[in-house]
């Protein structure tokens, strides 16, 4: 594919033109193509493992308990996925339910909870007697107890926003938002 008139990337590429001219001024049509093209290819599939389950059969990621998985793996037909053994979380998502420190009392409130993958890595490792769950969507909450009854999680679920939330400010160990 030859780049041919600049004003016809962002249309060929799915991108608004304002991106496309920023990219060309800063790296070249070029290097701003790559770019586009690599924006609208398939992410990879990455797992985080459930401790204490059987791991599942793709390679070792970066982020501990991680797995990158190849690119025909679909986790709604494994049954260790449907086993509740892993969930479908990039690394960079899962290195956010490793903030919170260990110790500590009272509960961590996930504040957006919604479709729940960080609510139940927050659960294994702390407990799923310790996790508040919350969003502000009655639909995404369909979601969010989808997924804690596939990872056999009970955390307690609340309708509300981080705005307004239905806690006693410092009744917390942890927020996360």
């Amino acid at each position: 594919e030859s780049p041919g008139d600049p004003s016809r990337l962002w249309v060929a590429h799915s991108h608004p033109p304002w991106l496309g001219d920023r990219g060309i001024a800063r790296w070249g049509v070029e290097q701003t193509l790559s770019m586009l093209r690599w924006n609208n290819s398939r992410p990879d599939t990455w797992l985080r493992g459930r401790p204490g389950a059987p791991a599942p059969p793709g390679e070792g990621g970066w982020v501990p308990g991680t797995y990158r998985m190849d690119p025909a793996y679909r986790p709604s037909d494994d049954p260790g996925f449907l086993l509740g053994h892993f969930t479908a979380q990039d690394p960079s998502e899962t290195l956010v339910g490793l903030l919170p420190p260990d110790g500590g009392s009272g509960p961590i409130l996930d504040l957006c909870a919604a479709p729940g993958t960080k609510t139940t890595h927050l659960a294994a490792r702390f407990g799923d007697a310790r996790v508040i769950a919350m969003d502000r969507s009655r639909g995404r909450m369909q979601r969010l107890r989808e997924t804690l009854g596939r990872t056999n999680d009970r955390c307690p679920i609340v309708l509300g926003t981080g705005f307004q939330p239905p806690f006693r400010p410092g009744v917390s160990a942890g927020v996360l938002l």
